[in-house]
């Protein structure tokens, strides 16, 4: 599973960037919608909260996962996210 994704550990670990190696088309619409985002920046990127992590979701497929340590976690979350939106990595 790692490999379909680079990752870097920000704020001294306690946050985890996941950059997918295939983009996924996303709807940032749909995003918005599905994922009762908290904020929207245009079609950039979207910040909600999954499982009581803030996430932030970039039009590129990107994430951003705040004060998180656990990278497998991180991932786990990230393919649920991309289930529910119907991206494919």
């Amino acid at each position: 599973m790692e490999d379909d994704f680079g990752m870097m550990r920000l704020c001294e670990g306690h946050s985890v960037f996941l950059n997918p190696r295939r983009r996924p088309d996303i709807d940032m619409d749909a995003a918005e919608s599905l994922l009762k985002a908290d904020a929207r920046f245009g079609n950039e990127f979207v910040r909600f909260r999954w499982n009581g992590i803030s996430v932030t979701l970039y039009s590129r497929g990107n994430m951003l996962f705040y004060r998180i340590e656990d990278g497998d976690l991180a991932l786990r979350y990230a393919r649920e996210i991309y289930a529910l939106l119907g991206a494919e990595l």
